[in-house]
């Protein structure tokens, strides 16, 4: 049986055997046209409108032509001896008696049922290799190009239908390291996909690992937030409030069973008055850039907004938000009594570094930070001091 290829690079073959290599893109492409009508058959006119809108009437007629004596010569007759192709003076159409399968044929007549199994969703997995005729760009020829661009979409919509439905089925046989896995196949192409955090949010919970479920959330939040200027929905900002308050409760009991609730250094502040296993989770996650100065502080405040939102200004005082929004915009538009004349205030790196200071400070006292630094061998010098500074000073802020 004929097999054709539009994934990566276009290519036809019989079972095991090579075949049509002598096939041009602008072949392929014609083909490719046929399969995906709806009825697998175009005008003339359309064609040429796809494929040669550039050239004039008797080269664009003579250009089919030969594309098509082309696919005739390459693709031999079946057993029955019907033709791949039916060509008259008006159109051209593929033979709907000639037996043939395509990997876009076999991905467009997935519908998921109850009958699917993991190995046949694999195995449709493994057509998408590489771009819907891949390399195949035709100069002046736009509608034909726009098509591509438009099937090239489609395709990747079914994709993440196939790769759900994997989801599914791994989760339902306990397979839980593939189906994150196949979630993160499925990030790569909608990476604003909040069903699909929350399901990752769940597995992290079922394996026991909320820590990594809140690190996860935190990172997407600061992917929304970089990319969209958006935060997350409230269903999905509900599912990580539940999932901290776990994590504290579970620390919170942790502590207990090692203290038998008594005052203890290791879960009170030194004044012996505010336990710290009453205090709310804050999960920071923050990003380092070695290039940039003040960049891995610019990222503890952004984590520090996204989570705190308003409770920061009652941290700091104005000046300092100030001082700070230097260097993170986003804390000066939490402060709506600025005027422009406070926000154009020059600042000295010194009342940066010494809002900072305080800033964790005061954080400390109404909170555990629990604290994530992504490539930290990449912090930038000026951060990488603050930090070893406030490690040292306000390590008992940590957890």
């Amino acid at each position: 049986m004929l097999n054709i290829h539009f994934f990566g690079k276009s290519r036809m073959y019989y079972s095991d055997e090579a075949a049509c290599d002598q096939l041009g893109t602008k072949a392929y492409a014609l083909i490719a046209l046929l399969v995906l009508n709806e009825h697998r058959h175009l005008s003339r006119e359309k064609i040429i409108g796809y494929l040669w809108p550039d050239s004039n009437e008797d080269a664009a007629r003579y250009n089919l032509r030969y594309n098509l004596w082309l696919i005739k010569k390459n693709i031999k007759v079946d057993g029955q001896g019907n033709p791949f192709l039916l060509v008259d003076k008006e159109t051209c159409a593929i033979n709907p008696a000639y037996p043939f399968r395509s990997d876009i044929l076999e991905i467009i007549n997935f519908s998921p049922s109850d009958e699917d199994d993991i190995d046949q969703l694999l195995l449709l997995k493994s057509l998408f290799q590489g771009e819907f005729l891949e390399g195949c760009y035709f100069n002046k020829c736009d509608s034909f190009n726009e098509w591509i661009i438009f099937e090239r979409i489609n395709f990747e919509k079914r994709k993440v239908k196939i790769l759900k439905r994997l989801v599914a089925l791994y989760e339902a046989s306990g397979d839980l390291d593939a189906c994150l896995d196949t979630i993160q196949d499925i990030m790569e192409i909608e990476p604003y996909d909040e069903a699909m955090v929350e399901k990752t949010l769940d597995i992290y919970a079922m394996c026991g690992n909320r820590t990594a479920a809140i690190t996860y959330y935190n990172w997407f939040s600061n992917q929304l937030a970089g990319s969209l200027g958006v935060g997350p929905s409230e269903s999905l900002k509900a599912k990580y409030n539940e999932l901290r308050t776990q994590v504290a409760q579970r620390q919170d009991s942790a502590c207990a069973t090692t203290c038998n609730g008594e005052h203890c250094l290791k879960c009170s502040e030194h004044d012996g008055i505010v336990r710290k296993q009453d205090k709310p989770i804050v999960m920071l996650m923050t990003y380092c850039l070695e290039t940039i100065p003040f960049y891995w502080m610019a990222s503890f405040l952004e984590s520090v907004t996204q989570q705190l939102d308003r409770e920061i200004l009652q941290l700091l005082e104005p000046l300092e938000i100030v001082a700070l929004s230097s260097i993170q915009p986003q804390l000066a538009y939490l402060y709506e009594s600025m005027d422009e004349r406070s926000l154009s205030v020059s600042v000295r790196e010194a009342g940066v570094v010494s809002a900072f200071i305080r800033l964790v400070g005061q954080m400390g006292l109404k909170y555990r930070i629990q604290l994530t630094i992504a490539d930290e061998d990449a912090m930038d010098l000026h951060s990488a001091d603050i930090y070893k500074y406030i490690m040292t000073v306000h390590a008992d802020c940590f957890i």
